[in-house]
């Protein structure tokens, strides 16, 4: 018998707007795609709202995605890929948070599937911190 304490946490989606965020002298583009889970169709809706929210010139060429608690499956990241290549004049630097080892694999295997060159300098985190200093750091 499975008590209600043993019950998986499922997360509460993130549907907040994309935000500029002031940070260390620059300013980061956050996009908000957590707590999604494994829901195929919204996550997709999601990415196609935020890319018509990042294509404004006002945005920050320092993007950062979350992906925390969103389920990065092959489908997802291909899809992602094409929004981004989409966006690459407006993108310097992406970072992608929340992003774990299967999610990383499945990014690296549809970047490589879209056969197109990827003209920006991109990263994988898993804690928002350190890619909030990745972004702002030298080379930017």
């Amino acid at each position: 018998m499975i008590g209600w304490f043993k019950r998986p946490r499922r997360s509460v989606p993130d549907l907040r707007q994309p935000f500029a965020l002031p940070f260390r002298g620059g300013e980061i583009w956050v996009v908000c795609a957590g707590g999604l889970g494994d829901d195929v169709e919204l996550t997709k809706q999601k990415i196609i709202e935020n890319a018509e929210q990042s294509r404004r010139p006002s945005i920050s060429s320092l993007v950062l995605y979350d992906l925390n608690e969103t389920e990065v499956s092959l489908d997802i990241a291909g899809f992602l890929w094409n929004r981004i290549m989409n966006l690459q004049c407006y993108i310097k630097k992406l970072a992608l948070v929340g992003v774990g080892v299967k999610d990383r694999r499945n990014l690296q295997k549809a970047l490589e599937q879209t056969g197109m060159a990827l003209e920006i300098s991109y990263r994988c985190f898993e804690d928002m911190e350190p890619a909030k200093e990745w972004l702002v750091g030298p080379n930017r």
